[in-house]
This record gives structure tokens, sequence and C-alpha cells, in this order.
């Protein structure tokens, strides 16, 4: 998950060829959203993890408009648990390498928990009909946001800053739970370097040719 600033294809195959690919697109048009999926094992609901832009302040709340709607469209989606901060240890994950790398402006983490949900009547426990249930609003709305009219985003944007700026008189955090501690995108302190992980693949790959000869 945090191969994404420089992927080796003997490592990571798939995440080098989808940001290959990324970048040559982005060569030629503009991509408007990408999206990680992830699982959370400490926070409750889910939430996106997205990235600020620094130093526009007349841009500063366009990246919370995809969050916003996803809010209005699924239930168990929590806006003010999603956090746009940019964390150092964060900038090898795929929704920093999107959003510096790449340019893309909606670069998102989606993280959904592992537990369940407290902002849907009675706490209770994920299921998979949850799951795909969040999987289709997130569709739903990705495509109220790709034809949102022009003088509906400044509503929306407009909401936000109000919201934002609520959240604050009130004393509560303005971007959500910074911490990420818990999202399987996290770092842990016995992740292995490339050169390791290179290492183990090709010492897998020759157990599998040996089991393959010994048949």
């Amino acid at each position: 998950n945090r191969l994404w600033d420089s992927p080796r294809r003997s490592v990571a195959p798939t995440i080098a060829a989808l940001k290959s690919l990324m970048a040559e697109v982005s060569g030629v048009t503009e991509l408007s959203l990408f999206c990680d999926f992830h699982g959370h094992s400490r926070k409750e609901n889910a939430f996106i993890y997205g990235c600020h832009c620094d130093g526009d302040p007349e841009r500063a709340h366009l990246p919370r408009v995809f969050p916003h709607l996803l809010a209005a469209q699924c239930a168990p989606f929590s806006y003010d648990d999603c956090s746009f901060k940019m964390q150092e240890s964060k900038r090898s994950s795929a929704r920093m390498v999107g959003r510096q790398q790449l340019g893309i402006f909606n670069s998102f983490t989606l993280e959904a928990s592992f537990a369940g949900t407290t902002i849907v009547g009675a706490p209770y426990h994920f299921t998979q009909t949850d799951f795909r249930r969040l999987g289709a609003d997130f569709v739903a709305a990705l495509h109220a946001y790709t034809f949102l009219p022009p003088i509906e985003q400044a509503g929306t944007i407009a909401a936000i800053a109000e919201h934002e700026r609520l959240r604050a008189e009130s004393g509560r955090a303005g971007d959500g739970d910074s911490s990420e501690d818990g999202s399987d995108e996290d770092p842990a302190d016995g992740d292995l370097e490339a050169a390791e992980l290179e290492a183990i693949w090709r010492g897998l790959a020759a157990a599998r040719v040996a089991r393959r000869r010994r048949r």
C-alpha cells in the first residue's frame, strides 16, 4: 500500500502498471478523481482521507465536495470523520502520490471500518450487504459529482465552508481525526523494505519452480 512513490515491477507489478497508466492518461487529459479503498481497524463508520490544497485558499474546500456528496448519499459515511491532512509518513501512499506526483486534485483513500457504524441508529457491525451498498453509493455520488452544475457546486462549497465554521466555533476539530492509526494504509514497525520484499518474492518463485519439478 505504501509503494506508490517508486514502485518496482518485481515487487508491486499492479501498482507499477496502474501508476504508469495514470501518468499516461494525466498527460492527455485530467483525471478528475482517484480513490484507493481500505479497511480501518480502530475508527467506526466509513470516511475519506483526502489531500488539502497547498497555498490556495480559493480552492481549499474543493477536495471536500465529493465526500460531502457521498455523506448525503450514504448513511454510514461520516463527513466529520474525514481528514484532508497530508502527513509525511503517508507520502508514498496512493492518494498522496496521486496528488503530488500525478496532479490529481481529488485523490482519496476511502476507509471502511472493520467494525461498524455509530451514526445510523444503534451501533451495529457492518455486513457484506453494507459494504456492497457503500460501493453502490460511492458510484452514485461519483455520478452526481461528475454532472454537478457549477451553481450547485458553488452552493455545496458554501455549505461546506459554513459547516467547517460552525465546527470550529463549537471547538471540534475542523479536519476530522488527524490520526490515521488503524488504517491498513498505515506503516507498521515490521514493514520490509522493497529490496527485502523482492528477495522474498524471488525465493517464493524459486520454491514454486522446485515444487513443479518434483511433480
